[in-house]
């Protein structure tokens, strides 16, 4: 079903991987012109600034010509539909015509494209079940958030983008506050779908080659972490300067064994996910559950009932510097393994801060410059100016 090889995948990233130890002096570079060789495809890619403005061009450009017509033509409630899913075929066609006969991959034009699609077809299907079938409220929306759940995976099996997978998730974490009215059914379901990701991207990065798709199923992976800790923790919408004026009120329609259940995972799965990032050393893993755990010191006064004070922010903030310091202090020894130092230097996505803090103090200078400052120096015509003077 993708419309990538995979083989040509792993070697578009074992290829980056290369660069990466070329530029950091890893490997020289005919070791480098070797690995390039043998790793090459047919596969075309462009800079991350290239990809992010072919993909804002290529958006605005479906944009604006599927709201051009609509314009124009006025075909009403009926036509709207029809016209918005023709639209939908049309850039998705032209996705899969960029990203197969002509091998862009991950160039910003075919992911608009295909992106747009979705969104049309969204549209689409937003029209037709309100004017179509009569449904309105929380039915419409139910069946929205699953065609789009169901559509962002269908992409995400299609062309690979990491953007698409969360998407998808996202879109199936409304379910739950749309189908139910009881927030500890909404949370049960909430959890239940991060779990089932969770397994899931756990299994396909089994299945992969490791150089396939590691980075992306890590990151994936803490996504989905800190979104279960979200879901179990049910004092988040108590993060308010005022206080809380009794534990039985916030508990009021949970039981109480699934409120407390619910602090202690707040806790526990967040620390089982640093546990893991350690041993498996995965640096997005690790930043997610510290965000959890973050998110559970934060809360860990609403559970228990206790009042807030003026100063707890700064107490935390104390707390966390005072970890940071010893965590740094730790790594500089290289323990275990871990080091603070960065080892690999990040690549350049085709805009380096040096050129653009230049020509920022160009355009100052150029615009701070006196109207008659700087004027043409032709040297008295003697680079082939007709012998006139300078002032002619």
């Amino acid at each position: 079903m993708r419309i990538y090889e995979q083989e040509d995948e792993e070697k578009l990233r074992l290829c980056m991987q290369a660069a990466a130890w070329r530029r950091n002096g890893l490997i020289t570079e005919p070791q480098f012109r070797e690995i390039e060789t043998s790793t090459r495809t047919d596969l075309k890619r462009t800079t991350l600034m290239l990809r992010l403005l072919l993909f804002v061009f290529a958006g605005l450009l479906t944009a604006a010509t599927v709201a051009f017509v609509l314009w124009l033509l006025d075909l009403g409630d009926g036509g709207n539909y029809v016209w918005l899913a023709v639209s939908s075929a049309l850039a998705y066609a032209a996705a899969e015509r960029l990203a197969g006969p002509l091998r862009f991959y991950r160039h910003g034009a075919e992911e608009a494209f295909a992106a747009g699609a979705l969104v049309l077809a969204l549209l689409a299907a937003g029209h037709y079940i309100r004017h179509g079938l009569g449904l309105y409220g929380s039915e419409k929306e139910l069946l929205l958030e699953i065609l789009a759940a169901a559509g962002c995976f269908a992409l995400y099996a299609r062309f690979r983008h990491l953007y698409l997978a969360l998407a998808g998730v996202l879109a199936l974490a409304y379910l739950p506050f749309t189908y139910f009215d009881e927030v500890i059914w909404q949370r049960a379901f909430l959890a239940v779908i991060f779990i089932s990701g969770l397994l899931l991207t756990w299994r396909e990065e089994r299945v992969e080659p490791p150089v396939l798709l590691r980075e992306e199923a890590s990151f994936l992976f803490a996504f989905l972490l800190f979104g279960l800790c979200l879901a179990v923790n049910l004092r988040l919408g108590d993060l308010r300067p005022w206080d809380i004026p009794h534990i039985l009120k916030a508990r009021a329609g949970v039981p109480a064994a699934a409120y407390w259940l619910s602090y202690v995972l707040t806790f526990l799965i967040p620390l089982a996910g640093l546990a893991a990032g350690i041993r498996t050393r995965r640096r997005a893993l690790l930043a997610a559950s510290a965000a959890g755990i973050i998110l559970a010191l934060c809360t860990n006064k609403d559970y228990l009932g206790f009042r807030h004070f003026p100063w707890d922010p700064a107490v935390l903030g104390a707390l966390l510097i005072g970890i940071s310091i010893a965590l740094e202090r730790r790594l500089k020894a290289e323990w275990k393994g871990y080091t603070s130092r960065q080892l690999l230097s990040p690549a350049s996505h085709g805009l380096e801060a040096a050129a653009v803090a230049a020509g920022a103090a160009g355009i100052s200078h150029a615009a701070n410059a006196a109207p008659g400052e700087g004027g043409a120096n032709f040297g008295g015509g003697s680079s082939g100016g007709g012998g006139s003077s300078r002032g002619f």
